[in-house]
């Protein structure tokens, strides 16, 4: 319930805010090229060769002076075939390739940390194998942080899909990243909380990250654990007034490998917190079980509190009695409450983040999300298992699947 109560504030104000980031009003034409400095991207690369193509197109894309861009390609060192591919291709200036040598953990974070240390840019970005950036998001990102004070480390542009309507699955996805990107960062930024940031997109201060230490190499969702200490550290997340493009994950099992490393990543994080907590100031400590530790626990919660109630609607008589000894009255009618107005305000949550964004189109799956969040508490006990016995196994998505052979 003290979730649904919060999501509900982050939604409003989210929605409701006309705070515009600084961005928005600039003239891209007015911009001087000679002027903007060096912008690094990294991508970390594992059996990427179906969707390398599609990549180097898409950076190609981006209107930023070639002389002073560089896109590090990062290879695993036993990712040969990949590695192959790349050299065969007539890779324009402005890329390297780059081979990470082979040592555990064998994790995205351990990758960008390497490239962070090579990098030349002032700035950095993750971009990973199948993202389509707009193709003003550098010159947008370079002039916001030419007008932010330094403590505004990074700019995590927003996320979504360019193969929304592939399924079912990719529907309940899109509105998903939409309400989640569109409505609840906004909202946390709005309210100065910590940020969780996406897995891509993330534009950096190159000096200021280095500084703080990069990523955490064991942790298998890096940005979420490294918005989590960018807050800790005093530093500011903002979000940027860009989308970048990623192909959401059509296939369920590939999926739930996905979803599963990211709450296990998720659980991760907040144990490495929870550990410092007497250390932490108050408001971080809220911002951290509200963010990060009601997500994954409701997510294991959810199926136990649906199960009890269609046994209490089917079975009644035999079990009335056993539930008024477990639930008092007020825990029991407060259940209630959640499950009638809870659950239908997280499927109008989810509605609202399509409306935002303009995908009427997707409205009428909406009533699939149910069984999405079935699907997001199936994950999370995978996480759970595999927390304890392979805590920092990276679960490999695969990418492409929108491609047609």
């Amino acid at each position: 319930m003290l979730d649904m109560f919060f999501i509900g504030i982050l939604t409003i104000i989210g929605i409701s805010s006309d705070e515009k980031n600084n961005e928005r009003s600039v003239d891209l034409n007015s911009i001087v090229f000679d002027d903007l400095p060096m912008y690094s991207i990294l991508c970390p690369l594992y059996k990427e060769e179906k969707i390398l193509s599609q990549f180097i197109k898409a950076m190609e894309n981006l209107k930023y002076p070639i002389n002073k861009l560089e896109v590090i390609l990062l290879f695993e060192e036993d990712d040969v075939k990949t590695i192959e591919f790349a050299k065969s291709l007539d890779l324009p200036k402005q890329f390297r390739i780059e081979v990470i040598p082979h040592r555990l953990p064998k994790t995205k974070p351990k990758a960008i940390n390497y490239g962070l240390n090579i990098a030349k840019g002032e700035y950095i970005v993750v971009y990973d194998a199948e993202d389509m950036p707009e193709s003003d998001q550098l010159l947008k990102s370079a002039n916001c942080f030419s007008k932010e004070s330094t403590d505004v480390v990074c700019l995590q542009a927003k996320l979504n899909f360019y193969n929304p309507t592939h399924n079912i699955l990719t529907r309940a996805f899109t509105a998903e990243y939409s309400f989640w990107f569109d409505c609840i960062l906004q909202g946390l930024q709005i309210i100065n909380a910590p940020i969780p940031l996406g897995g891509t997109s993330n534009h950096f201060r190159k000096d200021k990250l280095i500084e703080l230490g990069g990523w955490d190499p064991f942790n298998v969702t890096e940005d979420c654990d490294l918005g989590m200490k960018l807050y800790n550290k005093g530093c500011k997340v903002k979000i940027l007034d860009s989308t970048t493009f990623e192909e959401a994950n059509s296939d369920v099992f590939n999926w739930i490998r996905q979803r599963s490393r990211w709450i296990k990543g998720y659980m991760q994080t907040h144990i490495v917190y929870t550990r410092s907590l007497f250390n932490m100031k108050r408001e971080f400590i809220f911002f951290m079980q509200a963010i990060i530790g009601w997500r994954w626990f409701t997510l294991l919660v959810n199926p136990l509190m649906w199960t009890l109630t269609v046994i209490y609607i089917l079975e009644y008589s035999h079990v009335v009695g056993f539930y008024k000894d477990i639930f008092p009255p007020v825990i029991f009618y407060m259940a209630v409450l959640s499950l009638a107005i809870g659950n239908f305000l997280y499927v109008y949550y989810n509605l609202i983040g399509l409306a935002k964004k303009g995908y009427w189109n997707l409205i009428p799956s909406i009533i699939f999300i149910p069984f999405y969040w079935l699907l997001m508490s199936y994950s999370s006990f995978i996480a759970l298992y595999q927390l304890f016995v392979k805590p920092h196994f990276w679960e490999k998505t695969h990418h492409g699947l929108h491609i047609k052979s």
